[in-house]
């Protein structure tokens, strides 16, 4: 049965498995990758807030968009504009989700 959470940016009921929602250390969660950037982006990321895991403010962000994990500090500017420009989709219904 899945447990009911609320995004940590636009605050829209969503569901997930109870496993991942004890598995979250964070205590955020979001409904998709737009709201994860534009609540990261507003809070400074890690780098400002710290791990809420464990605290330190050692952190990297790293992305997918290039085929594989790697950091986005590393990225060129047309590469980091490809990552925000991304359109992005419900995975269970097709739809287009926020931009």
């Amino acid at each position: 049965m899945p447990v009911i959470v609320y995004c940590s940016n636009c605050g829209k009921e969503i569901r997930r498995t109870p496993a991942l929602v004890k598995k979250n250390r964070t205590g955020r969660f979001f409904c998709n990758q737009d709201c994860t950037n534009a609540w990261w982006e507003k809070n400074g990321g890690y780098a400002n807030t710290g791990c809420p895991g464990c605290g330190s403010h050692d952190v990297t962000q790293i992305s997918r968009v290039t085929g594989y994990l790697q950091e986005v500090s590393g990225w060129n500017a047309g590469k980091q504009q490809e990552l925000k420009d991304r359109q992005r989709y419900d995975a269970t219904t097709g739809e287009q989700v926020m931009r």
